[in-house]
């Protein structure tokens, strides 16, 4: 869809320069002369971050003619205006008349998975491998849904495939080092890892590698190498909520509460969706007496995960408590 006339040209040059109004202006007409397929200014629109105008234009360019990249434009819209079921009708409109096309089925991939629809997501991203086998972004994600589902075994295989198809990345090699660890292949594990840290590109990459390295050094029984894999992962990203977290754990097994403490409080601070963190607070005030912190915490922990059974425990035990006083 890119366009070489001089009216493009003109285009690509008001919007340079910032003069949205003009841009439009010029859209518009050319729009108003241009009725058939003139999808190359309705896009314009949409870059312009007009979003209502832009479905305008979308449905009315369908109207028309219709193309995969109208869909999956229009229902670009729609996700940029939150509005994800709408977005999800629209990919499966372009499917009615574009069956089994691998670019609008990844689009409901996605929403899918966004939404932490997990099981539809897997399914579509299976119906994408079906028609593309070498589909790289589906085959990462089965893997991570199978590792996710306690199928390491199964995630390796998915992750190994695409070793075999060329990809060469950090994200790849820590994703099989942690495999390996789940599925007890410990042959590959540290060199998994090793060529994860040589392909690291920033100090966010580099902390999650040393942080799953950490719990490699749990499984192994060795908590000063697991003190110090952590303490790597927070000297690379100092905001890593759960590096703290487990720091945290094992400072309180060396008796520093007060350290404990500081160390849950930043995690909860900089983590606020986990509940592991709000949890261990209120376990360790619970053990030194601070009742009003330990239920306040656990609350707070109910909040971010009301199915755990642990927390329920606590509140319960807490509540009988505070009722005999």
């Amino acid at each position: 869809f890119y366009d070489h006339t001089p009216a493009a040209n003109s285009f690509r040059i008001l919007t340079h320069h910032t003069w949205f109004s003009s841009t439009l202006y010029l859209s518009q007409i050319i729009d108003n002369v241009h009725t058939d397929i003139n999808l190359c200014w309705k896009i314009s629109v949409f870059q312009l971050g007009l979003h209502r105008e832009a479905e305008k234009q979308f449905r009315s360019a369908l109207t028309h003619q219709e193309f995969v990249d109208t869909y999956l434009y229009l229902a670009k819209v729609y996700q940029r205006l939150d509005q994800p079921i709408t977005a999800l009708n629209v990919f499966k409109q372009g499917l009615d008349h574009f069956p089994a096309e691998v670019t609008l089925l990844t689009g409901i991939a996605r929403i899918h998975e966004e939404m932490n629809n997990m099981i539809s997501a897997t399914e579509y991203y299976k119906e994408v491998l079906k028609q593309d086998n070498t589909h790289v972004e589906a085959i990462a994600c089965i893997g991570s849904n199978n590792f996710y589902t306690d199928q390491p075994e199964i995630a390796l295989r998915f992750y190994r495939r695409l070793l075999q198809m060329g990809v060469f990345n950090c994200q790849l090699y820590n994703n099989l080092g942690l495999c390996c660890v789940y599925a007890q292949q410990y042959d590959m594990t540290l060199s998994s890892f090793e060529r994860a840290l040589a392909l690291v590109s920033s100090d966010e990459e580099q902390a999650d590698i040393w942080y799953n390295l950490g719990h490699v050094a749990v499984g192994i029984g060795d908590l000063t190498l697991t003190y110090q894999c952590f303490k790597l992962a927070l000297a690379f990203n100092n905001n890593h909520g759960e590096a703290y977290n487990n720091l945290a754990m094992l400072e309180l097994r060396k008796g520093r509460i007060e350290q404990a403490k500081a160390f849950l409080q930043t995690a909860a601070s900089l983590s606020p969706h986990m509940y592991e963190p709000h949890f261990n607070f209120a376990m360790l005030s619970d053990k030194v007496g601070d009742l009003q912190s330990s239920y306040m915490a656990a609350q707070k922990s109910e909040d971010a995960f009301p199915e755990h059974v642990d927390t329920q425990q606590i509140l319960k035990n807490l509540r009988q408590h505070f009722a005999t006083l």
